[in-house]
């Protein structure tokens, strides 16, 4: 019986246009906006050049001679991470391989999305593609997160077996994203044609986005007099996609305040830092403020920009910083964009190797399980730990994450994110200062 092909035997001997065809595709299933150039994949504002066998040493020496500032690569595509580490390096770039691909579609993409890009491709679901085995770099750096510019988060979305309904310890996290992906969600719409940037050309949108709109949960929330949370029980998280759903649920169309921090540390310093803080006034409205100090290496949950949703339409402000960007905006039911979005954070987050309930709080003003995780949660994850507050009816008050990230020839990050909610029925939401004064000058 012959073994299963790898996303590397299915790309080797393909052109170039081919695997192009093939890394758009895979972007674009996230939600980023790609542009296929030739041998250059635009994914958002992010270039990809693609090298393949059939291409010589000489090709790539000549393009890095005659590539200028306005037509940077900023990422190498090949089949082989050797081979993509040495051409990354003549254009300063990093690389990205087969197995870095392959990894972004495992974890990146949710199970039926990642199937139906792959049989689209190749004829192959992605479960019947084996995993592409790591093949170190060679040319002394460190290997990069890049796999996932999208975009996402992130899309972005976006799990494998956890999203499946596979119990806590199945779930792998992303291995990894870009530096500064977007896990905010939003989906192109099919009356316009995708986003626009409003006062610019180009792309400038590097949203993460769920192409299939999830379906609606159908977990209830805790029947009267039960304890534990769906998908909790005393010995801990049984079912953590119950959990996820019962989360959406809870929120509701409810308003709320939503707050995120995200941190790096390496060598004892804090190396990158994002905080977002979102005021949801219902599942439709909301506006959220992104900062950041530094730039992470690996996936980070917090956004890289600020947005605004009005109701039927979320604007943000444009990657270049001219203009502002718009997408239709997704009512995913029952909580929208920000609830589907936290909810993804939970299947992740929460699907550690184990998980006991530490004690319940009664004095919170509903009974409230502290529930304690630990154990490697996806590969490159050591010393994973997590805690968070869950209601009976399933609502995650707060959640918080340590763990470190480890990678071939990588040094070590010790990685921190953490959210916490605030309920606040008089939440409203009014257009940020960057959308009114791009308002104002569109108006003259």
């Amino acid at each position: 019986m012959s073994s299963p092909p790898t996303l590397a035997s299915l790309l080797r001997g393909r052109s170039s246009a081919d695997v192009a065809a093939f890394v758009a595709a895979l972007y674009a299933a996230r939600g980023a906006e790609t542009t296929v150039a030739g041998d250059v994949v635009i994914v958002d504002d992010t270039r990809y050049l693609v090298v393949t066998a059939r291409q010589t040493a000489v090709v790539h020496r000549l393009r890095r001679r005659t590539t200028t500032p306005r037509r940077r690569i900023d990422r190498v595509v090949a089949v082989d991470a050797t081979r993509a580490a040495r051409i990354a390096t003549r254009y300063d770039a990093r690389p990205v391989s087969a197995a870095d691909l392959d990894r972004l579609a495992r974890y990146g993409l949710d199970r039926a999305t990642a199937d139906t890009l792959y049989r689209d491709e190749f004829g192959y679901p992605l479960s019947a593609v084996a995993p592409v085995p790591d093949s170190p770099t060679t040319d002394g750096r460190a290997r990069p997160s890049v796999v996932g510019v999208v975009t996402v988060v992130a899309a972005l979305v976006l799990l494998g077996t956890a999203i499946a309904g596979v119990g806590v310890a199945a779930a792998p996290l992303p291995w990894a994203w870009g530096a500064f992906d977007d896990v905010s969600v939003s989906t192109p719409s099919p009356l316009d044609g995708g986003p626009r940037a409003i006062g610019t050309t180009g792309l400038a949108d590097d949203d993460v986005t769920e192409t299939t709109p999830p379906p609606e949960p159908t977990t209830p929330s805790a029947r009267e007099g039960e304890q534990f949370a769906p998908g909790l029980s005393s010995s801990g998280i049984t079912d953590v996609a119950a959990l996820a759903a019962a989360h959406r649920v809870a929120l509701g169309n409810g308003s709320y305040h939503w707050e995120l921090d995200y941190v790096e540390v390496a060598n004892g310093s804090a190396t990158a830092s994002g905080t977002e803080t979102v005021l949801v006034e219902s599942r439709r409205r909301f506006v959220s403020t992104v900062a950041w100090t530094g730039e992470p290496t690996g996936s980070s949950p917090v956004a890289t920009r600020s947005s605004y949703a009005d109701g039927s339409v979320r604007y943000r402000p444009a990657a270049n910083g001219t203009g502002v960007v718009i997408r239709s905006l997704n009512d995913f039911p029952p909580a929208g964009e920000q609830g589907w979005r936290a909810s993804r954070y939970l299947l992740w987050y929460l699907s550690a190797e184990s998980s006991t309930v530490e004690r319940t709080l009664v004095d919170t003003g509903r009974p409230t399980a502290v529930v304690a995780l630990r154990g490697k949660a996806y590969p490159i994850a050591e010393e994973y730990t997590a805690r968070a507050h869950v209601t009976a009816d399933g609502f995650v008050r707060s959640l918080s994450v340590s763990y470190v990230r480890t990678g071939p020839d990588t040094d070590p990050v010790r990685v921190r994110f953490s959210f916490r909610y605030d309920v606040d029925p008089n939440v409203s939401v009014s257009s940020p200062v960057w959308y009114t004064a791009d308002e104002a000058h569109r108006a003259g």
